[in-house]
């Protein structure tokens, strides 16, 4: 999406963008060229969906530095897996940005951070280290939709009755994270 389809789309009613370097751009998320897309994306007040590694934290901490008003999710925390994060697994890069009032933390990663199959146990302890140091008022849910695509064993359902059952949270965290912060970054309902 360019700049000036931004203005296009939000005055269609969009809330948001997601930026995933890999899909649009092969460059560093902190590249000036692709400085005018995070601006104005600020200057039309949109929450931004930023899809990085762990490793790119540090670009993403530098946008949300240039953009203070602006309100960035860490989409898969990092992509937190067995595969990706560093050993042992951890949720160090994406509890870091806690100290940035205006990012949240989206719990995309829960089956591609676990070793174990449904209902992902051994990844239990980062959702609720994430929910701890964001508070439950700035963590979502998130799916990996497609699941036939990005997580092939797990289902959508299963999915959604993880954070409804099976993750230790209480009703106030639930409903954060269920529904209440997407809610309030979407602007859903005025």
């Amino acid at each position: 999406m360019v700049p000036i389809s931004c203005h296009v789309w939000s005055n269609a009613g969009i809330s948001g963008i997601r930026i995933q370097r890999y899909l649009f751009y092969q460059g560093a998320l902190n590249d000036p060229i692709i400085t005018p897309l995070w601006q104005r994306a600020a200057d039309l007040d949109l929450t931004v969906d930023v899809n990085a590694a762990q490793e790119e934290y540090g670009a993403v901490e530098e946008r949300v530095r240039a953009f203070p008003k602006t309100r960035y999710i860490l989409d898969h925390c990092g992509y937190i897996s067995p595969d990706k994060a560093p050993s042992p697994n951890t949720v160090v890069s994406a509890v870091d940005m806690v100290q940035y009032p205006n990012v949240y933390a989206k719990l995309t990663f829960v089956p591609l951070a676990s070793n174990e199959s449904y209902p992902f146990r051994d990844a239990h302890w980062m959702v609720r280290e994430l929910i701890d140091a964001f508070v439950p008022e700035r963590c979502l849910f998130g799916t990996n939709f497609p699941q036939a695509q990005y997580s092939p064993h797990v289902s959508y359902g299963e999915i959604v009755a993880l954070f409804r059952e099976e993750i230790d949270l209480s009703p106030e965290e639930r409903a954060w994270v269920l529904g209440g912060t997407a809610e309030r970054l979407w602007r859903w309902g005025g």
